[in-house]
Formats: structure tokens, sequence, C-alpha cells
């Protein structure tokens, strides 16, 4: 993109640098450098949005906001641009699907698993996008269940979902399901397999999944909580300034909630716990949803 770019400065093409400009940020998206790509991209869709190069930027924003905190922004994005999606149906028959899969992701974040569920069943009618979109729709059973606390049900889900990737992986969802399948595992008392996955895990590249890395790294995290790792709120600790460096407040209030429940389970109280408690309700108290609240 930089040579492109460079090759055009003598002569520019504002129409062909507007291109350039959308695929960076599409592509910083979903490598999950939202400090980077957020803003401009949801500057850029903002209001009605025709060009189908803008229209690509919808999921990777959607998940960005999401794990920022922001989750009726995110919904109102997905939803705004859901329709102009089915519209290029023709051209890029995967957009509405992968902007349902951003918004079905942001409402388990939220909290609100009735609507997840909904939109869950809602793909799985006639003509719509959701149900065929790689491995996704076997995979957000797998993340309802689990939500539900149903783990040997959610580890079966998400077994045939990490499965079906192990044939055919188009946007590189694998890390992803891995890691949830990793968490299914330990909390249904099967750690030998929890622990093949988390080895499994490190070794696979996150390409699409760099999206939502964060998560990635929660579900590594609460793995470990199910297996009684040691440096549990250590590790946890390193989670949440690890978001807070990336303005990821929905992911740091989900690991500080993790370091409380470690200290807790250690014993340990006093000034530093204290603190970690503070940082918990300032970083919870200002995001939407019922999920922050709850933490």
């Amino acid at each position: 993109l930089d040579a492109a770019r460079d090759r055009l400065a003598a002569a520019p093409d504002g129409e062909v640098l507007e291109l350039l400009a959308t695929a960076r940020l599409r592509r910083l998206g979903w490598a999950g450098r939202f400090t980077e790509a957020l803003g401009p991209s949801v500057r850029l869709l903002a209001g009605a949005v025709s060009r189908s190069d803008v229209l690509r930027l919808t999921a990777p924003t959607v998940l960005g906001l999401g794990q920022a905190g922001r989750f009726q922004d995110a919904l109102q994005v997905a939803e705004r641009h859901l329709r102009s999606a089915a519209a290029h149906q023709d051209d890029l028959p995967w957009l509405a699907g992968e902007i349902e899969v951003s918004a079905f992701l942001v409402h388990l974040w939220s909290g609100d698993v009735g609507r997840a569920e909904a939109l869950l069943r809602a793909g799985s009618r006639p003509r719509r996008s959701f149900s065929g979109h790689d491995a996704f729709s076997t995979m957000g059973a797998g993340l309802v269940l689990t939500a539900h606390g149903q783990w040997s049900d959610a580890l079966r889900e998400l077994r045939l979902a990490s499965a079906r990737l192990s044939v055919i992986d188009p946007r590189g969802l694998a890390a992803f399901a891995l890691a949830a399948q990793a968490v299914a595992a330990a909390a249904a008392g099967d750690g030998s397999l929890a622990r093949r996955l988390l080895a499994e895990v490190s070794s696979t590249p996150l390409r699409a999944s760099a999206a939502v890395e964060s998560d990635v790294r929660l579900h590594l995290l609460d793995a470990g909580a199910w297996l009684r790792r040691d440096g549990l709120r250590a590790d946890a600790l390193a989670l949440a300034r690890w978001c807070a460096e990336r303005g990821l407040h929905r992911t740091e209030a989900e690991a500080l909630h993790r370091a409380v429940l470690a200290g807790h389970l250690a014993g340990t109280s006093g000034a530093a716990e204290a603190a970690v408690v503070d940082r918990l309700a300032e970083v919870a108290l200002g995001l939407d949803g019922d999920r922050p609240r709850g933490l």
C-alpha cells in the first residue's frame, strides 16, 4: 500500500488515494490496531455509505467499538450498514454475514445473551449469510452455551467449529475458536484437552482473530483459571494493562474482574487489592450494557 501511494505521489489520483487509505484502515482493523484505525473508520462510516470499500470497514469497526465498551455505538454502526451490505450481495456475498457476526459478539460482550441468541437463530433462515459464514454458526452456538455455563454442550459445539476450521478457514478464525474451546474443556473438567488446546493456540497464527485478540487473551486467562494455574492475578493485571494501553476498556474490565477473583481465592487484601477494585469500578461504570455493571 505504501509503495502504491508513493508511485502515485508525482501524479496523485484522489479516488485511488482514497481507496488505498480505506484498504489500509481495513487491514489495520482486522489486525486489531484500533488506536490507528477506529477513529478514521468511524468517521468514514458516519451516515449513509454506498461505496463497497467503505462498507467493508463495518465489521472491524464494530468489533473495535465493542472491545472499547462502546456497545451502543457498535450496534448502531452494524444496523446502519447491514441493509447497504445486503445490496452488495452479488459482489460481496460475505459482507452481511461478517457484520452480523460482529454484532453477535457485541451482544455477548455487553451481556445481552438473549439478543445474541436471537441473531444466531435469525441467521439460520433462508437467504441469510450468517449461518454460512465459515464455521461461525457452530462457534456462535458454542459461545452462547458458554455464556449459560453449559460447558459440556459448549465444548461439543466448539470442538465441531474447530474441526471445520481445521479443514477450511478463509478468514482466520481458528485461534479464536481454539481459545474458546480451551475454556469449555477446562470448565468441563478435561484438563488434558484444555492444556493441549492452549498449546495449539500459541502456535496458531491470529490472522483475522487479531481483531478480537483481547478476547482470545481473555479466553486463555479463563482457561488458566479453571486449570488453577499459578500467577493468575499477575496475568490478569498484565492483560488489563495491555487492554488499557489500546483503549480496549471492555476487556480491561473483564481482566480486572479476574484479578479481583484471583486475589479473593488467594486470600490477598490491602491497598493493592483496593486499587484494583477502584479501577474496575471506574472502567466498568464508564461502559454501557448489563455485563459491565454486573462486573
